[in-house]
């Protein structure tokens, strides 16, 4: 698998990571281990953990199968204002939940509310300097605050935020790239409608029955979104490839992307996913999705 720098840090990341949400939940402890198995014998290297105070199984799947080092950890932590206190309180909790005294980078979450900029910034200032992120980015913010944030805190490398054909955000991955940061691309596949299966009708075990996520992919639904997954769909039958796979292959090789963060539920979905290794979308289809994504609704 191909090993990006993090813009221009020093940090190396492999191009897919390996996101961990279900983990301990949806997706139990045994056949994460397979699947953690599968993605390194693959080349991958990043795991990503979200701090959610509702469910730290995940975290703890992670500390249980990881030993501290043996790969690069992301950590996305939003705390509840987000305020200084409440942020720096999530990621010595999700630390202890791994068993691990640094994360590789912290991604402190906004959207910022009534919390001052500058708490967040002194938040992610303070666990770069103690050692407890080796890098720091931001996520979550508006493109203004994410400006004024990188301008009062030189240390960040990083942006992470949803980059899909659903979600194309091109300007944004520009800015972030000319900035220097490194981009970790969020939901690639737009949380599974972009594998193509709510295509006609929602599968009863699908994602997007779960109180968990269906708030999440409830935009989707509307007629603009349903578009850009039929011209997914429709290339992907040309290419003899998924929609899935025409879909992380589009967000993997956006420019400035560092790393594009899957979540499979199980091996055979991470298997089938990892098929994209090395392979490319041919330019001019890849243009033509990206004018599909840009259009307006």
């Amino acid at each position: 698998m191909e090993q990006r720098l993090l813009g221009e840090h020093g940090l190396i990341l492999s191009s897919l990571g390996l996101g961990t949400r279900t983990w301990g939940l949806d997706t139990d402890p045994h056949e994460a281990a397979e699947m953690l198995t599968v993605y390194r014998d693959a080349g991958g290297s990043v795991l990503e953990v979200e701090d959610d105070p509702r469910f730290p199984e995940p975290a703890q799947t992670v500390g249980e199968l990881t030993r501290p080092g043996e790969l690069q950890l992301i950590l996305r932590s939003t705390g509840r204002l987000p305020a200084r206190g409440s942020l720096l309180d999530s990621l010595d909790r999700t630390l202890t939940h791994l068993g691990a005294d640094h994360v590789d980078l912290w991604i402190p979450m906004g959207p910022r509310r009534e919390a001052p900029l500058a708490e967040l910034v002194e938040a992610a200032e303070v666990a770069w300097r103690s050692g407890r992120a080796r890098y720091v980015g931001l996520g979550g913010l508006s493109w203004w605050d994410g400006g004024a944030a990188t301008t009062m805190g030189p240390f960040f490398s990083a942006w992470a935020g949803r980059l899909s054909i659903l979600e194309p955000a091109l300007s944004q991955a520009r800015a972030v790239r000319d900035a220097g940061l490194g981009l970790i691309a969020g939901a690639p596949l737009a949380g599974g409608m972009l594998t193509g299966k709510y295509r006609h009708s929602t599968p009863p075990d699908a994602r997007a029955t779960s109180p968990r996520f269906k708030a999440e992919l409830a935009p989707y639904e509307e007629a603009g979104p349903r578009a850009v997954i039929e011209a997914t769909c429709r290339a992907a039958e040309g290419l003899e490839r998924s929609p899935a796979q025409v879909a992380l292959a589009w967000a993997r090789d956006e420019a400035g992307v560092t790393s594009a963060i899957i979540g499979p539920r199980g091996v055979r979905q991470l298997e089938h996913l990892l098929q994209i290794d090395g392979w490319r979308l041919p330019r001019a289809l890849r243009d033509v999705l990206t004018e599909v994504a840009l259009r307006p609704n």
